[in-house]
């Protein structure tokens, strides 16, 4: 139900007493039943005013009907949310230290989009243009030479994040593209592979 000016909207209930053959104004957008034409106009402009607020991403100075598309693509965006990514996100930020929202957000978001878990369904590629469906079976974090390394040449130091995404490996299973019935185990460094587009952003992990 949209916000209007950020507070909870109360409709307005359905008059007393209304007999069968009595005239009254109806508020399509709204689903609401007025005796008055004066109530009924004045919804009718509060609807089309922009002081209303979508009450699942925030999206504030909408029209009504603004407000509920904006809540209807944000219902649909969270069905589409990776199954296989909810339990890993919602784990993020069981430990974030954040007391803002948006900062505790942007963490789980900037965290994820350079990782991957197991589980999920990604795509890999080892010649950099043909991708092939694949499956995460293990994540291999980076060894103690490796991290020495990285530190002593000064490179891919993650200040937030430690040891950095680019120091991981993973193991996959995909199907062979000439074979269906033929699957393949391989490990793959982090830039083999990658989440379809559109799976996992900013505003979708928020939103979740």
């Amino acid at each position: 139900m949209p916000l209007l000016k950020k507070k909870v909207f109360e409709k307005q209930s359905i008059p007393d007493f209304l007999r069968d053959d009595e005239e009254v104004f109806y508020c399509e957008i709204t689903n609401e039943i007025f005796r008055d034409y004066e109530e009924f106009s004045e919804r009718m402009f509060l609807c089309n005013s922009m002081v209303w607020t979508c009450s699942m991403t925030g999206k504030s100075n909408l029209t009504y009907q603004e407000a509920l598309e904006s809540e209807e693509n944000a219902k649909q965006s969270l069905k589409e949310f990776p199954l296989e990514l909810r339990i890993p996100v919602l784990f993020l930020a069981s430990k974030t230290k954040r007391t803002s929202f948006g900062e505790m957000a942007e963490d789980i978001f900037v965290y994820t989009k350079d990782r991957y878990f197991i589980g999920e369904n990604l795509e890999s590629s080892f010649t950099g243009s043909k991708w092939k469906d694949s499956h995460v079976l293990q994540v291999i974090a980076p060894i103690g030479d490796q991290l020495k390394s990285t530190t002593k040449n000064g490179t891919n130091i993650d200040r937030n994040f430690w040891p950095p995404s680019s120091l991981f490996k993973y193991e996959i299973e995909h199907l062979d593209a000439d074979d269906n019935d033929i699957s393949e185990i391989m490990i793959v460094d982090y830039n083999q592979i990658r989440r379809k587009k559109g799976i996992f952003n900013k505003e979708r992990c928020k939103l979740f």
